[in-house]
């Protein structure tokens, strides 16, 4: 059924390995912030309760999509992108 493979999808998403897999392609300086520590952090909100149904039903909604509402944006709006970001 599509709510049990959502739920594994969501398992594998907030799983270490994948998250720790992420920082190290995240990060230009992986020895200064692709850590532990930051792998835990990036987890804690995978692991409060209810997070796998909320993402569940999300996924289910179609999620959000903004980029065709950055036009509407009225305020002075200064966007800062580092060499490597």
């Amino acid at each position: 059924p599509p709510g049990l493979l959502a739920k594994l999808g969501v398992a594998v998403l907030k799983s270490t390995p994948l998250r720790s897999m992420a920082n190290q392609m995240s990060y230009c300086d992986k020895e200064t912030y692709a850590t532990q520590d930051a792998v835990r952090v990036g987890r804690l909100h995978c692991l409060n309760a209810g997070y796998e149904d909320a993402i569940c039903g999300f996924m289910r909604s179609g999620g959000y999509s903004v980029s065709t509402q950055v036009s509407k944006v009225s305020q002075r709006t200064l966007i800062l992108w580092g060499a490597d970001d």
